[in-house]
Parts: C-alpha cells; sequence; structure tokens
C-alpha cells in the first residue's frame, strides 16, 4: 500500500466534503418539493348571455300536399322561473343533503388584465342518493325577498354522491332558499348560510 502525501490527502477530504455538502442540499431541496402542498388554482368562468336556440323552419310544403303551411313563431323569451309551492305529500327525500361555504383559490383578471391569484369565500352543496334506486332532483335556489329564482337538474345513481353549486347555474348567494324536489318524494328546504 502507498502511503497518500499531505496535499493529495487534503485535496480528497476536500472533494468528499464538498460532494457530501452538495449531494445534502441537493436531497432537502428534493424533499422539501415533495413534501409541498398543491394549491388548485381554477379560473372562474364568466356569465355568458343565453344562448335562444334558432327557430327551426319546416321543410317547404309540396305542390300536392293537402296541409297547408304551418307559420313558425321565434321561442318565446325566457322567463322567470316560478318559486315552487310546497309538497307535504309523500315519503322523505332519501338523501343526505348540506350546503356548506369553503375558500378556494381562483384566477382573475386586475384592472390591467393580468391575472392575479385570489382567495374567494364560495357556497357549495352536497347531496348523496341514500337509496337503492336512481334518483333524478330539481334543485331550485330562490332568493327570498326578490323571489328570484335559478335552478339545476341533477340525475344521480344509487348510493351517488353530487356536488353542485355555481357551475350549474346556481347562484349559491348567502341567504338564499335552496329546494330539492323530486317525484312522489316530499320536498326536502336549507338555507344557504
Amino acid at each position: 500500500m502507498h502511503p497518500m502525501n499531505h496535499p493529495t490527502r487534503a485535496i480528497v477530504a476536500t472533494m468528499i466534503v464538498s460532494f457530501s455538502l452538495s449531494f445534502a442540499a441537493m436531497w432537502w431541496q428534493r424533499r422539501a418539493a415533495m413534501l409541498a402542498v398543491p394549491v388548485l388554482i381554477t379560473k372562474t368562468p364568466r356569465p355568458s348571455a343565453p344562448s335562444i336556440a334558432p327557430a327551426f323552419a319546416p321543410p317547404a310544403p309540396s305542390k300536392d300536399s293537402p296541409h297547408p303551411p304551418v307559420p313558425v313563431t321565434a321561442p318565446a323569451a325566457a322567463t322567470a322561473i316560478d318559486a315552487p309551492s310546497n309538497n307535504y305529500d309523500g315519503p322523505e327525500l332519501p338523501v343526505i343533503f348540506s350546503v356548506l361555504s369553503k375558500s378556494v383559490y381562483t384566477a382573475e383578471e386586475d384592472a390591467q388584465g393580468a391575472a392575479v391569484n385570489v382567495t374567494k369565500n364560495v357556497n357549495e352543496a352536497i347531496v348523496v342518493n341514500s337509496s337503492d334506486k336512481p334518483l333524478t332532483i330539481i334543485v331550485t335556489e330562490v332568493n327570498i325577498p326578490t323571489q328570484e329564482a335559478s335552478q339545476a337538474q341533477l340525475v344521480l345513481p344509487p348510493g351517488g354522491q353530487r356536488h353542485f353549486g355555481e357551475n350549474d347555474g346556481l347562484k349559491m348567494v348567502s341567504g338564499d332558499q335552496l329546494t330539492l324536489r323530486s317525484p312522489s318524494y316530499r320536498d326536502l328546504t336549507r338555507q344557504i348560510p
């Protein structure tokens, strides 16, 4: 075995210490990145004007047709949704239903048009079908003072769960009343906190 001289030992020791420190720094950076909690950023959709389907024009009648042509009328303008009347008949709606308020991170545009991450409080509802049959549920949200209403339809398989809210066309404003209605079941009503 050949003994190392003093300058060679110093160089080898320096290389080992440098490698160890570099490895430790990279390992800690990788571990910190793996432990970081990802943040979900969603872009809040902007409301758009409701679209009206174009009128369907029936084919022109032939000369030999005994029926007179049918006039085509434009669809009626959207009307306000009537608040549902209470349905007290029938068994209870077989669902577990709750309304909650949560904070989410969203990307919105500032005055200059740049994307900015903001925290926003939103209301969301959760419904679970606790029966062994599929359910079709009409959800109606009513602003009690103004009687302005919005609706959404949910289809839940047996044992199915569904989160619903603004993305389903509901306003989800605090103080509004949510009513769940399904044929042959009693209505279920909750107030948005």
